[in-house]
């Protein structure tokens, strides 16, 4: 199957130490689904994304869990996509109640997930050049902590009286999609961390590919004070 938008979209991109991306054909096509996704919406959005992605590989997590949400709302729940990186918000969507809601991607990184165990510089450094999975080593359980920052960075961006809608799309050893606790999680931080009430809802977002070399998009909504609406 040809993948022309991630060829034109990766083909110039450099290859970063220790990187293997993507991991194999099946997801090569699913990101070409989500570029194209954008593609359509905003060519200039697309076009910025290049430079974006050629900053290190952590940028271009951030970017993919960007148009992959963009592509989760667009394309499995039908919303409509309004504006992308509206007033420095990451994208603007309508739910099925036709209620206008402004969205925040976030995407918390193993690197964070696995150095907070260690705080020796030289040898956080080495990790990071490494690649994301090491025989031997594993993730962090500590789920709460992967909230934090996503909640903490993305009041700033929020307006009060909005809908904002959080969405967290991972690239952690351990998902928080896998977290038993959060609900309970979520709504303890964001009483911490977000005092002016700002963030309506966030929506944990993860997408797997199986041995069945099928996709997954896996998520769960915690409503704050009111959740955008998906159905009918």
């Amino acid at each position: 199957m040809d993948c022309l938008y991630f060829e034109d979209f990766f083909i110039s991109q450099p290859l970063f130490v220790n990187d293997h991306f993507p991991s194999n054909e099946s997801w090569k096509i699913e990101i070409d689904k989500w570029l194209s996704c954008v593609h359509s919406l905003d060519k200039e959005y697309y076009e910025r994304g290049k430079t974006r992605v050629k900053q290190d590989r952590w940028k271009r997590e951030e970017f993919l869990a960007e148009i992959r949400s963009i592509y989760y709302l667009e394309s499995k729940l039908h919303c409509k996509i309004l504006e992308l990186e509206p007033n420095r918000i990451d994208f603007s969507f309508r739910d099925h109640s036709n209620a206008v809601w402004l969205a925040e991607v976030k995407c918390p990184s193993y690197v964070k997930e696995l150095l907070e165990r260690d705080n020796l510089k030289e040898k956080n450094l080495k990790r990071k050049m490494s690649p994301k999975y090491i025989s031997g080593e594993g993730g962090s359980f500590d789920f709460k902590s992967g909230y934090t920052n996503a909640i903490k960075n993305s009041v700033q961006k929020f307006q009060s009286l909005e809908n904002n809608l959080l969405i967290i799309s991972d690239d952690r050893m351990i998902s928080l999609i896998t977290d038993p606790f959060a609900e309970e999680n979520i709504v303890a931080e964001c009483a911490t961390h977000d005092l002016d009430h700002k963030i309506s809802a966030v929506l944990l977002l993860a997408v797997e590919c199986r041995l069945d070399n099928k996709f997954y998009y896996l998520e769960k909504m915690i409503g704050i004070s009111r959740s955008p609406v998906f159905s009918e």
